[in-house]
């Protein structure tokens, strides 16, 4: 198992925004952006992520690691930071799909493309910029 980063920051803030859930929303989770993105820890990957997941509402993309990367790597967005690959991805692909967008870019960089991407036997090989890729298989 990993380490986790950071784990006292985020020890405190879980434990505050639990409070902030119980004494200002009754012990329930909001089902708002904005009150979510008010919570001492919760940005919006994590707030996209408990609106889609908890809520079924769909807002936005969640961008984590793996979706920054390929969302680069495969010219979706030439920006690094996660608001902007977020609007990036809001513009490209079709709204009825962003609930999943975020995991199906996890699976394929899991499965094919990897810190050393497998591009021979991916389906987009032939349409993907491949930026940054030094190496693949």
């Amino acid at each position: 198992m990993g380490k986790v980063s950071f784990a006292g920051n985020k020890a405190k803030n879980i434990i505050e925004a639990c409070k902030i859930i119980d004494e200002k929303y009754n012990g329930k989770v909001p089902d708002d952006m904005d009150a979510l993105l008010a919570l001492p820890g919760v940005g919006r990957k994590t707030a996209n992520t408990i609106l889609i997941n908890a809520y079924g509402k769909v807002a936005g993309i969640p961008v984590d690691t793996w979706v920054i990367k390929l969302s680069y790597r495969m010219g979706l967005s030439r920006s690094k930071k996660p608001e902007e690959i977020e609007q990036d991805l809001m513009r490209k692909v079709d709204k009825s799909d962003w609930h999943n967008f975020a995991y199906m870019l996890k699976a394929h960089g899991r499965k094919i493309c990897q810190q050393v991407p497998m591009c021979s036997k991916c389906m987009l090989n032939d349409i993907c910029p491949k930026n940054g890729v030094t190496k693949k298989l």
